[in-house]
């Protein structure tokens, strides 16, 4: 799993597999955090969360076969693979989502991305 920027795999901010990226489930969704990396792009993210510049968080998925259900124009995810989350600097797919610079240390900078379900219409 990538923690991207825009969904754009050469924009990467962190993955699960060397734990620079975390995710969790609970009531209201999934959330998760970055360790945001010492690179142009992490520290330009970084700034733009700190100033509240980014547009909210998006979430790149695969929805198997029986995964969802239609009624009307109104689809119901019940199962779904997910590829990335996203930072979005413009047009999130999910824009009551919010992100914010939650901690900075010397050997790690932190994002941390409102919780939100995974929705679509």
């Amino acid at each position: 799993m990538l923690a991207l920027v825009d969904h754009d795999p050469g924009r990467l901010l962190g993955r699960t597999k060397n734990s620079t990226l975390r995710l969790a489930e609970d009531q209201r969704g999934l959330s998760f955090s970055i360790d945001i990396p010492d690179t142009q792009i992490g520290r330009d993210v970084l700034a733009m969360a700190e100033r509240g510049d980014l547009g909210g968080a998006s979430f790149g998925f695969r929805v198997p076969k029986g995964g969802d259900v239609w009624e009307g124009r109104n689809r119901t995810l019940i199962r779904v693979e997910l590829i990335d989350v996203s930072a979005v600097i413009a047009f999130p797919a999910y824009p009551q989502t919010t992100v914010t610079a939650r901690s900075q240390s010397d050997k790690a900078l932190s994002l941390a991305l409102a919780k939100r379900f995974l929705e679509s219409i």
